[in-house]
C-alpha cells in the first residue's frame, strides 16, 4: 500500500461540509482536524468506513439517518416555556441554553 492511503493508525487530516437535506450548508471547517484512524476516535464510524482506503486529496460523500447520528429525536425532554423566562441574551433564532431545574433535571 502507498504511504498516503488511509489505513489503521494512520493520522488522517481532513476537512468537511455537513449539509442538510435540502443542501443548505449546516456546518463546515476549513480548518484541519487531525485523529488515529482506526483508534475509537469521535468520527462517526460510517464516516470512517468511508475514509478507509482513501488517498491524500480524495473527496467522499456520506448520508447518514437520524439512526446513524444521534438517533430520532426524543420529545420527552423538550419544552416550552414562557419567552419571559429566558434570559434576554438568548432570545434570538440558534440561541442554545442549557439550564436544570432545582431538582437537577
Amino acid at each position: 500500500m502507498q504511504p498516503d492511503t488511509v489505513t489503521a493508525n494512520k493520522v488522517v487530516s481532513l476537512t468537511y461540509v455537513i449539509r442538510k437535506q435540502d443542501g443548505e450548508i449546516f456546518e463546515y471547517t476549513d480548518l484541519l482536524i487531525d485523529y488515529v484512524h482506526g483508534m475509537n476516535n469521535k468520527l462517526f464510524r460510517k464516516v470512517e468506513r468511508a475514509l478507509e482506503g482513501c488517498t491524500v486529496g480524495a473527496k467522499i460523500s456520506v448520508s447518514r439517518s437520524p439512526e446513524e447520528g444521534f438517533g430520532r429525536h426524543d420529545p420527552k425532554p423538550t419544552f416550552a416555556d414562557d419567552i419571559d423566562n429566558v434570559p434576554e441574551q438568548f432570545r434570538h433564532l440558534g440561541a442554545q441554553l442549557e439550564a436544570q431545574n432545582a431538582k437537577g433535571g
